[in-house]
This record gives structure tokens, sequence and C-alpha cells, in this order.
């Protein structure tokens, strides 16, 4: 087999006036360090390319079963290719009783994966920092100034939860923090134009509340003199925070500013307590009692307060305390938000309950004037349009996280209406006639399309039209208004239209599955049926999952649809078993199937997948890792296994993300997988590691139906950057991704919890180019392994363990690892940090660590053999890995070859040049010669081949495609006498300490080969 290493590629184009941006994953083969080929070998195969693409291959039995998986993945030229196998199994064992013929197919594709943007998102621009974000809301409050609006979106999860735009541009966020600030979940604003004001608490410790405010002419906090220190348990901390307060309930409940007085007043309903600042300064003024005081709006002497339930109007008075009520509006069920228009004439307020409408009144007399939106909003119809409102939910949980109505005025009398559960904030002009919107989803753990009709993609009980030629989308139901908190809908809401045309859905209630139904009159019909532990197949099917453990059997059984009685769906009270597995072992997948789409292909295979990650966990961190495959396919009728694919790295594996592999490394956590999706003869398997990397990840992997990889696209946290949370085809927690078909093309939807805020949507294409070879082999008895013109520097060392001194040529000092702080005494050497595969040659992972003066190594012995006149040292390095640093900063390393007499022949190293700080060089030395100087440093943080070569009593060093040749380190060393290759870590004394890791692998040493 040829060695393959993976090589990140990034395109963007543009196209239907959408940025359209395709990921893909590219392998490039080292054709020059194959071994040879000899097409008469037993266990060699050939295989022809019309034209270069990229391949798959694996090993089958006469009737289709897969018993080894040869490669994944590897790009190859156009043309005639001679491979081999040697008669052993996923795992490098012998087969055992082989068949004497077998089938070698190779699958070969030029399939492409476009990210289109996302659903439900209204940004202006669909990437970058500017684009919308909430969490769990679009929004959950709004002010306005002269130039700008100013927006808070509630609990954010340790990022910003407040950002301004400019007014003509609403849908343009621009950021007043780092994306990677945690802010606190701020939850109200108001401004006058001077001040913007904002209302929150610490999301690690909700008791504790604050204002702080930031000026409106530059964003600076302003340094109120009655503030002081607020402190977050991990959020950033507030040196002048105002209206502090630590007390259970304490939650603030309305904000509002004088524009013209000196009054800033705060709000908590949980503790019935107004306090009233100085606006300027932020001390307490007075604090008042009130039965439950909710939102307030201010008009320059005159304050409009929610308190018990009753819209008030009072004065405010010379020393900031209130009048007795002076009007009290009638006509209102359930007031929630409260906001008077700029001249003062027009007092508007969002009714909840059996309303949900806004309501304008006379502000002089409580004369009703205006009502906008149709009683009952969507509890009446599900029908989406701008003449309605969603203000609450009946099944969202109450608290910091429930969804908050507000009005807003801009300066011009138009005003913003937040129609919470629709994810939206909408504009209407004085005159109440619709102008814009600013929309985003919140998280998006669940996704659906209508297998009847893919048309209908859900978030939830959100229902969309989507163009997927274009990618445009448009809102048009939310079914969610008549549906109680007895039902959970935050996972596996899934529907279907079946073949009466009538459409179906199961949701979840007390752990029930009930069967409900999306009327043609827009209306959820409850049918009464209830059915535990079932999943909707899109012909309507149930599904019953029966998870057998380790030395037991696993069964799917399924309820045919028998047709329907009165509207409602009857399924055979006789289970079919779909499928059952062979006895459970610890290699097999085996984990309920988490999909909205079928789980059987069109050709009658049933795939499961395994998405967990963890044999046992301790305080959600994996203590023993899952072994073994993560998909299979079983054969219906046969109870066994047609084959398996993505097999388990190990938990030590810290490299990048394996495709055809499933990763339970990198410090992932149990949750690593996301769910699978079938279509037609196509499989499609998720990956969002929870905590992968200390972060996520945006994996997908799709296969054919027999088992073979037609690719993988996606990304993860460290490629984009940990700061651009908008990355393209970047998402958090994508679990429930799903497949359709549209004009010969496949499309993706799956959700994310806070990257783009939306619905995701991919499309695959160029499907006509997937071909299938089948080669026969006969079973390689005789196989003899190719003989390499180089000694193999890795052969030998222990797969995933601690390197251990004098085995397979390594020597190590200190002989023993150093675990005691990771910063200042640490040294650790072990095998397979980036190498996940038993196969295939390990890799030595290296990290060191002191505080003071001193040295550790880690040697290889070259051999006593003479040389003629040449030698190379070729591998692959990684100088600069995440969490390390390179030379130059107290610790460093030097890659050094000696002679025999312990004299240095050839130094490489690399280093970051400060000289010239802020601007940084990163550099790669050899001996006396620099090979490169650049300002990036993608060069040293990326796993590079080098070669050190001797020649003519010269020395030439080859590293990321810079080449340059100098003399020997040491002019008395003899070249002719190579003994050591060694790596080489110190101190040099200095007390600022930089942990150094690095990764070699792929060593070789050639003797006498030019």
């Amino acid at each position: 087999m040829r060695y393959i290493t993976t090589v990140f590629i990034l395109i963007a184009s543009t196209v239907f006036g959408l940025s359209d941006h395709i990921l893909f994953k590219h392998n490039l083969l080292f054709d020059t360090e194959a071994p040879p080929l000899f097409k008469g070998r037993p266990g060699s195969f050939s295989f022809t390319l019309a034209k270069a693409a990229y391949t798959s291959a694996g090993v089958y039995t006469k009737d289709s079963v897969k018993v080894r998986d040869l490669w994944d993945y590897g790009y190859y030229s156009a043309g005639t290719h001679t491979e081999y196998w040697d008669g052993t199994d996923d795992f490098g064992k012998q087969i055992v009783n082989p068949d004497s013929n077998y089938i070698i197919k190779v699958l070969s594709n030029n399939v492409k994966y476009t990210w289109m943007g996302t659903i439900g998102n209204t940004s202006t621009n669909t990437t970058g920092p500017t684009k919308l974000r909430g969490y769990y809301q679009c929004s959950k409050g709004m002010a306005f100034g002269s130039m700008y609006g100013y927006a808070v979106t509630g609990y954010s999860e340790a990022g910003p939860s407040l950002y301004k735009f400019a007014i003509n541009k609403p849908n343009v966020k621009i950021p007043l923090y780092t994306s990677t600030t945690n802010t606190g979940d701020m939850n109200f604003v108001a401004t006058d134009d001077t001040i913007t004001y904002w209302g929150g608490y610490d999301s690690n410790s909700g008791n504790n509340t604050f204002v702080m405010g930031t000026r409106v002419s530059n964003d600076v906090e302003v340094p109120f003199t009655g503030g002081s220190l607020f402190n977050s348990v991990f959020g950033r901390d507030y040196p002048y925070a105002i209206s502090k307060m630590n007390l259970a309930n304490s939650f603030i409940s309305g904000l509002a500013v004088q524009k013209a007085g000196i009054y800033l007043f705060v709000a908590r309903a949980g503790i019935n307590q107004v306090q009233v600042l100085n606006k300027h300064s932020g001390t307490l003024v007075q604090t008042l009692s009130y039965l439950s005081p909710k939102q307030i709006a201010v008009y320059r002497s005159s304050l409009w307060m929610i308190v018990n339930g009753n819209l008030n109007k009072y004065s405010i008075n010379a020393d900031g305390t209130l009048s007795s009520p002076i009007l009290t509006l009638s006509g209102l069920i359930n007031p929630l938000s409260v906001a008077v228009s700029p001249n003062g004439e027009i007092v508007s307020v969002a009714d909840g309950g059996a309303s949900q409408q806004v309501k304008h009144y006379n502000a002089s007399t409580g004369a009703a004037v205006t009502t906008l939106g149709i009683a009952g909003g969507y509890q009446q119809s599900a029908l989406v349009n701008n003449n309605k409102f969603y203000f609450t939910d009946n099944y969202i949980q109450n608290g910091q996280y429930a969804k908050q109505a507000f009005i807003a005025y801009q300066q011009d009398g138009s005003y913003w209406v937040n129609d919470a559960g629709n994810y939206r904030v909408q504009h209407y002009n004085s005159s109440n006639i619709f102008v814009n919107r600013i929309m985003s989803l919140g998280a998006s753990y669940t996704s659906c399309i209508d297998p009847g009709n893919n048309k209908r993609v859900f978030f939830g009980l959100l229902e969309f039209e989507v163009d997927y030629t274009t990618g445009n989308w448009t809102l048009t139901k939310n079914w969610g208004a008549t549906i109680t908190r007895a039902y959970n809908l935050k996972y596996d809401v899934k529907f279907a239209t079946l073949s009466n045309g009538r459409t179906y859905g199961l949701i979840n209630k007390g752990g029930t599955a009930e069967v409900i139904e999306l009327t043609i009159g827009d209306t959820i019909r409850h049918t009464g049926i209830t059915k535990r532990g079932m999943q909707l197949s899109p012909e309507g099917h149930l599904y019953n999952f029966l998870r057998g453990g380790i030395g037991t059997a696993t069964t799917m059984n399924s309820f045919a649809l028998a047709g329907f009685t009165d509207g409602d769906p009857t399924w055979s009270s006789t289970p079919a078993q779909l499928f059952q597995t062979p006895i459970i072992t610890g290699d097999d997948p085996n984990c309920n199937p988490r999909t909205n789409s079928t789980i059987v292909t069109s050709t009658g295979k049933l795939i499961m997948y395994d998405d967990h990650a963890a044999k046992t966990m301790v305080r959600n961190r994996i203590t023993v890792a899952r072994t073994g495959y993560h998909l299979g396919a079983i054969q219906p009728g046969t109870n066994k296994w047609l084959w398996k694919h993505e097999l388990s790295t190990h938990i030590n594996y810290i490299g990048p993300y394996p495709f055809g592999r499933f990763d339970v490394g990198n410090g992932v956590n149990d949750f690593a997988g996301g769910g699978q999706s079938v279509y037609d003869r196509y499989i499609l398997t998720s990956y969002h590691g929870e905590f992968w990397k200390n972060s996520q990840a945006n994996y997908f992997n799709l296969y054919l139906d027999n088992g073979l990889l037609i690719g993988h696209f996606g990304t993860d946290r460290n490629i984009v950057g940990r700061g651009n949370l908008a990355a393209p085809g970047m998402a958090g927690n994508a679990l429930t991704p799903q497949l359709t078909m549209h004009a010969g093309k496949l499309y993706l939807v799956h959700g994310d919890e806070s990257d783009h805020s939306g619905l995701h949507l991919w499309r695959i294409e160029n499907l006509n180019t997937i071909v299938q070879e089948d080669i026969l082999i006969a079973f390689p008895l005789d196989y003899i392994a190719p003989v390499m013109d180089y000694t193999d520097l890795m052969a030998g060392l222990p797969f995933d363990d601690t390197l251990t001194n004098n085995t397979a040529g390594w020597t190590r000092n200190p002989v023993n690892d150093i675990l005691a702080n990771p910063f200042t005494n640490f040294w650790q050497v072990r095998t397979s940090a980036l190498e996940y595969d038993k196969r295939k040659p390990v890799d030595l992972f290296m990290r060191f660590a002191l505080s003071d003066a001193g040295t550790c190594s880690v040697s290889r012995d070259l051999g006593t053999d003479k040389i003629s006149h040449d030698w190379k040292i070729a591998g692959s390095i990684e100088f600069l890995t995440p969490g390390g640093t390179l030379n130059g900063q107290a610790n460093n390393l030097y890659v050094e070859v000696l002679d025999d007499a312990g004299k240095l022949l050839a130094q490489m190293y690399a280093d970051r040049n400060l000289s010239a700080y802020p601007t940084i060089s990163y550099r790669v030395q050899g001996n006396d010669t620099q090979l490169f100087s650049m300002t990036s440093d993608s060069l040293v943080s990326s796993i590079q081949r080098f070669d050190i070569v001797y020649n003519a009593g010269k020395i030439k060093f080859n590293y990321g495609g810079y080449t340059r040749t100098t003399k020997l380190s040491d002019p008395t060393a003899n070249g002719r006498n190579p003994k050591t290759l060694r790596f080489r870590f110190n101190n040099n004394g200095s007390k600022q300490v930089y942990p150094f890791r690095t990764s070699f692998l792929n060593g070789r040493f050639y003797k006498d080969v030019l």
C-alpha cells in the first residue's frame, strides 16, 4: 500500500448570488515512497481510471461480504494502477479458512460537496463576524438611538450576547466584543443616545445580576463613579457595574432610561423591586416596591410599567419616586411588553395569552387606537404571515431561557416587534405596514425533511419551504402554539407525508411517541395514538429497536402501515423482523439509530451507526474508549454483517479527523457522532465531536451501500479558527442530518447549536462520476512483502504505548516519563499520537517542558555500516503542535544527526523570530543556512516532509518544498559514518516557560541510494 497523508483544501466561489463554499479533503499519495510494483506477485491487482479520481477499495467474498477495507478516498491519476492485498483483515490478522478467490471492489468518483449557507437566517452576509447569531433566541431586547440599534440575545454559551447594527443595515451585525468573549447573559437594553445600558446576569452564577453601560460614541464601557467590580465565574469581569445584586430570583425583568432626565430604572419581578439609579453616576437613588414589576417604558417624566399583570402609567417625581398610577390600560389580556412612540403620543403593548397582538393606545387618555395582529396568533392556525405574532411558548421552559416579547421604537416612529416564537423581529412603519425583519434560529438539535414532500423542511415545529436549486427559503408554518409543556420537543421531531397525502408526525410526550397530524387546515390534530419506543419510517412504517448487550443480539422490528381509519394511520399488530444481528461483540456497532430518514437502502441493506465513543466515562470524560466498528450493514434474513466500517481510533490519538474512521481520541466525550441518513444507495454519517480537540467538529462521511467510502466533507473549529464562529460549513452539535434528492443531486440538511443560527444546506453533486470496478483475485497464500530500499526507523515500535528505553533501536533520556507539571516539569515520549491504524508504521510524540536549564533527548541508532558516498534520513515532522511552541522561547528542539564519534553532522530546527515584533516571522534553519522565513506559520504548524541528505561532503536539507545545501555542522565530523538520529530538547535557562510538543513519523534511513 502507498502511504497516504491528508492535506486540507478550502475553495470558495459565488453561485446564484449566494456565497457557496466547497469544502473537501484531498489525499496526496507519496508515489516516490511506494514499494516496488510486481504485477505478478501474489496479492497484486490492477485497476484503471479514465480520469484522475478519488478512490476507495475493499476485499469481498463472492457473496459480497467485505473482509477488508484496503483504503479510503485515495487520489489516483488517470491510467492503470497496481496495488496489493496481503491476505489480512482490518486488524492486520490473517484471514482464517480463506476462500480460494476474492473480489476487489474499487470505487472511484469526482463527487463535489458545496456548503450553500443556512435556512432561517436573514443575515446579509452568510459567514463571518457580521452574521446574526442567537443561541436559544433571535433576540431578547432591542433599543434605538439616532444611528444604531442595540440588541441582546440572552444565553450565549460563553460568547457575546450583545451587539449593535446600523439602522439602515439591520441584518449586518456590528460586534462589540470578540466572538470568544463571555459577556454574561444580556437580556435587556436601553439607550438615551449617549449611553447604552445593558442588563444581564452571570451565566455560571445565575443569582448574580448587574447593569453595565457603553458609550454610544465609541462603544467603550462607561466608568460609572457609583459602579464597582462585577466578578464573573468564567466570563469577563465588569469594573464599573451598577445595580449589582447577588440574590435568588433577582433576574432583571425590565430596563428603561430617561432620555432627557437623570434616571435609570431596573425592575426585578422575582423580588418585587424597582431600583432607580442616577444614569450618569450609576448610584442608587431609590428602591421601590411593586408586585411583580416587569417591562418598563419611559417618556420624559412619565413611566409605563407592567405591575402584577396590569399596565400602569406613573409620573416620575423629582426625587426618583413614582406617583400613584394615573392611568391603567384596559382591554389587555396578558401584557408582556410596552414601548412609547418617540413623540410620546402612542403607547404600544405586546399582549400575550389569547390575544398575541400589538395594541396601540393614546398615551394621554388610554383610549385604544389600533391593533396589529390576528387574535390568538398561531393558536388559531400554523400559517405564517406578517400580520401574526407568536409571543409565548407553551412548551419552552420558563426563566432566563424563555422567549421574551418586546417592542422597540426607532426615532422615525417605526417600530420593531419581537415575534419570538418565529425567531424573528418584525419591523413596521408608523402606519403598521411591514417593512423588514431580522431572523436567526435558535439552537437546532433536530431537523427533518418530509420524505413525501422534500420542499418541506422542519426545525422543530417550524416549517420552511426550500428551493434546493438556489438555496432560497421561506418560513411557511409554525405548528407549535398549541403544544403544551407535557411534550419534549428538543430532540427527534419527525414528520412524513404518507400515501394518503396527509402529513403525520411523532412527538415525544413523557417518553412516549404520540402520533399527530399536520392538517391541511394548518392546525395540529392529536390522534390519541401513542407508540412507545417507535420511529416513523418515510413509508409510514414503525420501527422498534431492541438493543442487546455484548453476548446477545440486537433486533429491529417493523410494524407495517396497514392503512387509514377516519384519517388515522393503522399499523399491523404483528411485528416483522427487519434484522437481527449476530451475537454482539465489542467490535460491533450497536446503537439505537438516531435518524430522521430510513435505515434501509434501496438494495435492502439495513444500516446501523453507533455514534458513541466511550465504554466508560467519569465526569463527562472517556476513561475507556469504544473499540471496533461504528458503522455496519445487515442483510435481511441472513442475520450476518455484510460489511463494517469506521473503526475506532484510540483514546490517545491527537491527529486530524481520520476520515473513514471514528475518532475516540482528541479529548472527545461520549457524544462524538451525530446521526446517520440513508437515501437510495447512499449512506451518510456525521461526527459533531463534543469536546473534540477541546472544541467541536462538523464532519460527514458519504458511503455507497457496498461499504465503500465515496467521500468526506466538513470542517472543525481548529481549522476555521476558534474565534470564527460563523465559518463556512462549521456547526456545533449537528445531531440529525438528513439527505434528500433533487434534480439528480443529493442535498443535506442539518442543525446547528450556535455557529450560524440556522439549518445548514449542502449540495452533493457529480454523482454520475461514481464508478465501481470489480477485480477477481486469488487469495494470496504465498504473499511476499515488498523489499524496501531503506531502513524503517519506526519498525518494531509498539502501537499506542509509552516508549521504553532501548526499544527497536530507540533510546531516551530520561528513561521514564515525568508528568509533574505540563508547563514547568514534563517529559513524555509515546507512540501513535498521529497514527490510528495498527497496520501502519507508528509515530513518535514527544512533549517537553522545563523551567530551568536542562536537556532531554530521544535517539535512534542508525547502525554501524559504513557509507560509501551518500545517505538520506527522511520523515515527516510537526514542529508547532496545538499547545506547543517553537525555538527561541525558553524550550527548544533540535533534529540532529551525529557521527560515530558523537560529532554533529546536521542540525535542523524551527523558530519564531520576534526581533521585528509586532511582526513575527517563522523560519526553519539547517546548520548555518536558513531554508525560509515567512510571516505565516502554515508550514511549521502542519506536518511536513523533510530530508537530510549527505553527498560529496555536504548536507542538503529539504523541508516544506524548500531546499538548501550547506556544509557539515562540525567540519571535523565524519559524514560517511552517520550513527545517531537525535531529537534534542533543552531549556536555555530562561524562566519564561513554553512547552514543546512535536511528532515524528515515517522515519526512514537510506544508504548509498543517490
